[in-house]
C-alpha cells in the first residue's frame, strides 16, 4: 500500500526493499539479462537498480520505458505541457546509469509516445497521440536520429463480440456527497476556459461540500438545459475574506505564470482551510485520508497532460478509488460527459477493470472543520446552515464586499440605495428554536455608516420591521426587539440594502435569538404599526427546494388571491383565495410536486397586482 519496491530472492526468501520511500513507485521492469530493474515514480520519474551494484540510477522524467535487447539502453519519451496541456511529446534514450540522455526525435506536431526497440537494438517502434498507425523506423547512434521511417499497416478487422461481458456491480465502502460541479456544462455559457479548468473546478466542489460560498445559480445550456449553483465562480469575479478574485477561481490559478500546482494550497488557505501539497503520493497516505472522512484532490494521468479530480471514497476492490471527475467519467463512452460524479479509478499499476490514474503527480488537501448546526445564533458564513445571502439576478456574487472583522472575523457589506421599495441586495438569518416562547432579537454591528436599516423580523405574529441606526454601534450586538416565535425554523430575520439614505455602507454579520418567557412580558409588538401600502416580496429562499415562504402586506381589508404560474402561464397552485384583513402576512409554498424551472407567483389585492419570478431547483 505504500507503493515501494520489493525484490525477494526466491531461494532464500530475503526480501529487500530496492526504493527510497521519497515517494510512491510503481512498474517494475527486469533488463533482458536479469540483472537490472527499470521502475517508475508515481509522477513519472524513471530509476534505475543496478543488482550488481546494489545502486539506484536517476534517469529523470519519462513514460512508457523500454529495455534495449543487450540491456544496456532505455527508450521513452517526454511530454512538454503547458497549463495542464500537452504541446508537444518526443523520445529519447538514456544510458543504463541516465549518464547520457540523447533526445531521438524533435517533431513539434507528431506526439510520439509508447517506444520500444524492434527486433534489434537498431529498430525502433513508436506510436502518435491521436493518431492509430504504428511508425517503424531505423536508429542511427552516430547523429541520434532516425532514418527510413514508415507507417506499418496492420490491417486490423473488427472482433465480433459474440457476448458482451461487464463487471459485477459492487457497493462502495464509503463515499463522501460532494456535489458535483462540471468543468465544460455547469460553467456559464460565455465561459472560455471550461475545458481547461478541471484544477479550479476541483478545488470549488471542495469549497461546496464544506459550504464556505453561498450558492450563485447560473442557467447553462449544454448538454441540456440546467441550473449550476456553483459554476459562475469557476470564471465570474467575486470576492472573500478580502481578496479578490477577479476572473473566478481559474483566473487565480492561472494568472501571470501561475498554476494550480503552486497556487491552490493558497487558494484554500484563503478562503479559511489549512492546506498542503504532496508530490506524488503513495496509496497508503491517499487511502488514509479518504478513509478520515476528506476529500482529497490528486492531479493524475488520465489525460494525456494530466488531470484533477477529487477523490472521496473507497470500493470493494483493493486499489480502486471513488472521484468526483470534473470532465466526466472516463470508464463511459465519450468524454467529456455528465456523469462524473462517484466514478471509480484503479491506482496506477493495478488492475481492476476501470480506467486507470497512470500517474499521480501530486495532490492537495485541504482541512475544514464542518460548523456545528445553528439554532438560535447564525453567524454570516453559516451557508445552508441559517445565513442566505442573496445572489439572484439584479444582484450577483461580485456586487457583495466583505471584510475579516466583526463576530468571528468576518462580516460582508453592500452600500444603500434611497428605496425604501425594493433591496437590490438582502441576506436572511433563520434560527431552529428549541421552543416555543418570546425572544430578544440581536444584530451584530461591527461598525456602519447606514442611519437606517431596515430589519424585516418574521415572527409567529407575522412580518415586523425595526429600523436601527447602526452607526450608533461599533462591535456590539444592536437589539432588534421581543418577539413571539415557533419552535423550528419558521423564523427569520430579514436585511436588505433599500433605505432613506443611499450610498451608506450597510453591514451583514451575526443574528442571535434570546430566550425570554412563554409569555408576553412586553407590548412593543402591539405598538407595530400597520402597513400603509401593498406589497409583495421576493420569496425566500431563491432558488428553493422544494419550499420557499411569500412574505406579503396589505394595508386594508381586501379580497386576496396569490397564485403560482409555470413558465406557459398555466396556474399550478392557489395558496390564497380569499378575504384578509389589514396587515403582513407570510405563506409557505411547497413545490414538492412540481420539477424544476421557473415559475411566477402573482398577488392581487384591491386593485393591486403584482407579479414576481422564483426558481425551483431539485
Amino acid at each position: 500500500n505504500n507503493d515501494q519496491i520489493f525484490i525477494i530472492n526466491l531461494k532464500t526468501g530475503i526480501r529487500e526493499k530496492i526504493s527510497d520511500d521519497s515517494c510512491g513507485y510503481f512498474s517494475p521492469k527486469w533488463s533482458p539479462d536479469g540483472t537490472k530493474l527499470l521502475y517508475s515514480s508515481l509522477s513519472g520519474i524513471l530509476k534505475v537498480y543496478d543488482l550488481n551494484t546494489n545502486k539506484n540510477y536517476f534517469i529523470g522524467n519519462g513514460f512508457s520505458p523500454s529495455w534495449s535487447h543487450d540491456s544496456q539502453l532505455i527508450i521513452f519519451y517526454r511530454k512538454e505541457i503547458k497549463n495542464l496541456e500537452l504541446i508537444n511529446s518526443d523520445i529519447y534514450i538514456s544510458t543504463l546509469n541516465g549518464s547520457s540522455i540523447k533526445q531521438i526525435t524533435s517533431t513539434p506536431n507528431q506526439f510520439e509516445k509508447d517506444p520500444s526497440f524492434g527486433i534489434n537494438d537498431n529498430e525502433i517502434i513508436f506510436s502518435k497521440f491521436n493518431n492509430e498507425t504504428i511508425t517503424q523506423s531505423a536508429i542511427s547512434y552516430e547523429a541520434y536520429s532516425l532514418t527510413n521511417s514508415k507507417e506499418i499497416n496492420l490491417n486490423l478487422k473488427p472482433i465480433e463480440l459474440r457476448q458482451i461481458y461487464s463487471l459485477n456491480k459492487v457497493e462502495d465502502i464509503d463515499t463522501l456527497n460532494i456535489p458535483y460541479i462540471n468543468q465544460v456544462y455547469d460553467v456559464p455559457d460565455y465561459c472560455t476556459v471550461g475545458y481547461s479548468a478541471c484544477a479550479p473546478t476541483s478545488a470549488m466542489m471542495v469549497l461546496a461540500f464544506y459550504k464556505i460560498l453561498p450558492t450563485w445559480t447560473i442557467r447553462c445550456s449544454w448538454p441540456y438545459s440546467h441550473y449550476s449553483n456553483y459554476g459562475r465562480y469557476i470564471c465570474d469575479s467575486y470576492r472573500f475574506r478580502g481578496i479578490n478574485y477577479s476572473t473566478g477561481a481559474y483566473g487565480y490559478m492561472w494568472t501571470s505564470g501561475y498554476s494550480p500546482y503552486s497556487r491552490m494550497v493558497n487558494f484554500f488557505n484563503y478562503h479559511g482551510f489549512s492546506s498542503s501539497r504532496t508530490d506524488a503520493p503513495s496509496y497508503e497516505s491517499t487511502l488514509s485520508i479518504v478513509n478520515s472522512g476528506k476529500p482529497y484532490i490528486l492531479c493524475v494521468g488520465l489525460t494525456s497532460a494530466g488531470h484533477v479530480i477529487v477523490a472521496h471514497g473507497t470500493a470493494s476492490q483493493s486499489h480502486t478509488l471513488i472521484f468526483n471527475d470534473p470532465y466526466g467519467n472516463k470508464n463511459t463512452p465519450g468524454y467529456p460527459s455528465y456523469d462524473g460524479k462517484n466514478v471509480k479509478y484503479d491506482w496506477p499499476g493495478y488492475n481492476n477493470g476501470y480506467q486507470n490514474l497512470n500517474t499521480v503527480y501530486w495532490s492537495v488537501l485541504a482541512n475544514h472543520t464542518q460548523p456545528s448546526l445553528s439554532d438560535t445564533l447564525v453567524d454570516d458564513l453559516d451557508f445552508g446552515n441559517g445565513f442566505y445571502l442573496n445572489t439572484t439576478a439584479p444582484q450577483a456574487m461580485y456586487k457583495w464586499k466583505d471584510l475579516n472583522q466583526g463576530y468571528q472575523s468576518h462580516m460582508w457589506f453592500t452600500y444603500t440605495t434611497d428605496s425604501a421599495k425594493t433591496d437590490t441586495c438582502y441576506a436572511a438569518w433563520t434560527s431552529n428554536l428549541p421552543h416555543d416562547g418570546y425572544y430578544e432579537v440581536y444584530a451584530y454591528i461591527p461598525f456602519s455608516e447606514a442611519e437606517a436599516a431596515i430589519y424585516k423580523i418574521n415572527s409567529a405574529n407575522g412580518v415586523k420591521t425595526s429600523v436601527i441606526n447602526q452607526t450608533q454601534y461599533k462591535n456590539e450586538w444592536a437589539k432588534l426587539g421581543k418577539y413571539k416565535f415557533y419552535s423550528g425554523n419558521s423564523g427569520y430575520v430579514r436585511l436588505g440594502d433599500s433605505s432613506s439614505i443611499g450610498g451608506q455602507a450597510i453591514i451583514f454579520d451575526a443574528v442571535k435569538w434570546i430566550y425570554v418567557d412563554s409569555v408576553q412580558t412586553d407590548i412593543s409588538e402591539k405598538n407595530i404599526s400597520l402597513p400603509n401600502k401593498f406589497i409583495v416580496e421576493q420569496n425566500y429562499p431563491n432558488p428553493f427546494n422544494p419550499t420557499t415562504i411569500i412574505d406579503y402586506s396589505i394595508p386594508q381589508t381586501s379580497f386576496v388571491t396569490l397564485k403560482i404560474y409555470d413558465a406557459l402561464g398555466n396556474e399550478v397552485a392557489s395558496l390564497i383565495n380569499g378575504q384578509k384583513s389589514a396587515g403582513n402576512y407570510k405563506i409557505k409554498f411547497n413545490g414538492s410536486k412540481l420539477s424544476s424551472g421557473i415559475y411566477f407567483y402573482r398577488l392581487n389585492a384591491g386593485n393591486y397586482s403584482k407579479t414576481k419570478k422564483m426558481i425551483l431547483m431539485k
